[in-house]
């Protein structure tokens, strides 16, 4: 049997759990992440001693937050890869052969840059990424003007 003290204090972890979750943005980013794991580490503190009535009550927030986390880390996965395949690219000497990838790393930041479980610092990263490849193709396509004359 739980004593009053302990009931107490589950019910406030509870209460902060709820509280917290619908607190969060609709599309919480990466710094979120740690409010989120905070959460769920409670949970997880808590829910030994919880019924599976106030397990049911909490089911929701804790979906919700599970499904941010994976959302978050999904984003995140494929943020430094695209970041990865930009950089190599940028750091090597690209010629008119390359304009291939180029433009395919530049469609797959535009995809990314969708994603509304981007931190504003990975939207700038993004964008000055963009920037540069851009001015690759521009300098392709000046180039190509160029021979044609």
């Amino acid at each position: 049997m739980r004593h009053d003290k302990a009931i107490r204090e589950i019910l406030a972890a509870m209460q902060q759990i709820i509280d917290e979750t619908a607190e969060l943005p609709d599309h919480p980013t990466g710094d979120d992440l740690d409010k989120i794991n905070e959460l769920l580490d409670l949970y997880e503190d808590i829910k030994p001693q919880l019924t599976d009535k106030e397990k049911e009550d909490l089911a929701d927030e804790i979906e919700k937050l599970e499904t941010e986390k994976d959302h978050i880390g999904q984003t995140n996965k494929t943020f430094d890869e695209v970041v990865a395949d930009a950089e190599e690219i940028l750091g090597k000497d690209l010629t008119y052969k390359d304009r291939d990838d180029v433009e395919d790393i530049l469609d797959r930041i535009n995809d990314l840059l969708k994603d509304p479980h981007l931190t504003d610092e990975q939207k700038e990263i993004l964008e000055d990424l963009k920037d540069q490849l851009e001015d690759i193709l521009d300098t392709f396509d000046a180039a190509a003007e160029v021979e044609e004359m």
